[in-house]
């Protein structure tokens, strides 16, 4: 008998969920939120992966946390390499070569975790659709305030005592084929009768990139790739003055003029103020505003302008999947104080390259997380 929770075959999201994780060891509240999203999956037919550069990052925590994942489908970033050799999409215009330079200098040289993920989730939800979710988002829980006061193992084994284990995942019908964390600012047109269904007269699409959910292939996630990489290329031919930006300019850099992508460098943009922020640039480059922007022009194109289309592209009352979710806007990574730019001990392995480095635990000493990167 099914479920009185089941949706249609049309347009149903695939029964797969993502995490990434790129830097250093991953944080246990972190790991103990995919625990429990995993354990869900097992019962209502999800698979769980975590995309790793290392997986030292997750076996490091794991081991001192105490916690195994049976669900858990450990995965290196790596297996992207042959899909996007092979792909067409990424053969036209050196996509491929600009997509590993973007990633290899946000991770290396820039020290911009962040960024990298950014670009990492868009290429993995190209390939296998399902659910991108940060791993700081967490589960909604009317006992939270008790719950965080539990030891790591009490929290695993008291799921049941809040309401974990009552839960159940379901795949969302999207009618577009991807839903977002949105926040759209909606201007209806004037209707002639009160019988009359409201159209849009125009709206403004934001929100975040922290929980995306998507049909393989979906070109709103194409769009975003192509927008992030003509972004990156604007920001290297970009040439600013050094007034008003005095603090851009450094004995570090050695070309005679300094272009915006300079403003995403360690420690230059931070000092800056306005859209040379690195901030700024980080979210405009790779992040929110390159995913809402192509969103925006992915619904502009439907002949549908009724609210509840527009409506029907972010999630219903910030339930994913079914699931109560507690979004995170922290940004912890855009937070945390600055280190050094560039340091050999945390190299991650290479973007594209046939062979992954060897887990060595101790390369991880100076690694920063996916969301708190010395940024």
């Amino acid at each position: 008998m099914e479920s009185k929770l089941e949706v249609s075959d049309k347009q149903v999201l695939p029964k797969i969920v993502h995490f990434i994780w790129v830097g250093g060891p991953i944080p246990a509240d972190d790991l103990r939120f995919i625990h429990q999203i995993s354990a869900i999956a097992k019962k209502s037919g999800f698979e769980v992966n975590l995309w790793v550069d290392n997986e030292m990052n997750y076996h490091k925590t794991a081991k001192l946390e105490d916690i195994t994942i049976p669900n858990l489908k450990l995965r290196n970033v790596s297996e992207l390499d042959e899909k996007i050799a092979q792909d067409p999409f990424f053969a036209e215009d050196s996509r491929q070569k600009k997509l590993a330079k973007s990633i290899s200098r946000e991770e290396v040289g820039f020290k911009n975790l962040a960024a990298a993920a950014d670009l990492y989730r868009y290429v993995i939800l190209r390939y296998f659709g399902g659910y991108y979710i940060d791993t700081d988002t967490r589960l909604k829980s009317n006992e939270k305030a008790e719950h965080e006061r539990l030891s790591g193992k009490e929290k695993l084994s008291n799921t049941a005592k809040f309401g974990v284990s009552e839960l159940e995942m379901i795949p969302d019908q999207a009618e577009f084929g991807i839903k977002v964390n949105g926040n759209f600012k909606i201007f209806k047109a004037r209707v002639k009768s009160e019988s009359e269904e409201p159209t849009i007269r125009s709206v403004s699409m934001g929100g975040n990139n922290d929980v995306i959910g998507v049909m393989p292939m979906h070109e709103v996630i194409d769009n975003a790739l192509l927008a992030a990489l003509q972004e990156y290329e604007k920001l290297d031919s970009t040439k600013i003055e050094k007034e008003p930006y005095p603090a851009l300019y450094n004995p570090q850099i050695s070309r005679k003029e300094t272009t915006s992508m300079d403003a995403k460098r360690f420690p230059f943009g931070e000092q800056a103020e306005g859209k040379l922020n690195r901030r700024t640039l980080t979210i405009q480059t790779s992040g929110p505003s390159i995913l809402f922007s192509s969103l925006q022009k992915f619904w502009e194109k439907l002949k549908d302008k009724r609210v509840k289309t527009v409506e029907g592209l972010s999630f219903n009352k910030k339930d994913v999947a079914n699931l109560p979710i507690e979004f995170k806007s922290e940004l912890r990574w855009l937070q945390k104080k600055s280190g050094p730019a560039y340091t050999t001990d945390s190299l991650p392995n290479k973007f594209f390259s046939s062979k992954t480095k060897d887990k060595d635990e101790s390369s991880m000493q100076n690694t920063t997380d996916r969301n708190t990167p010395k940024a």
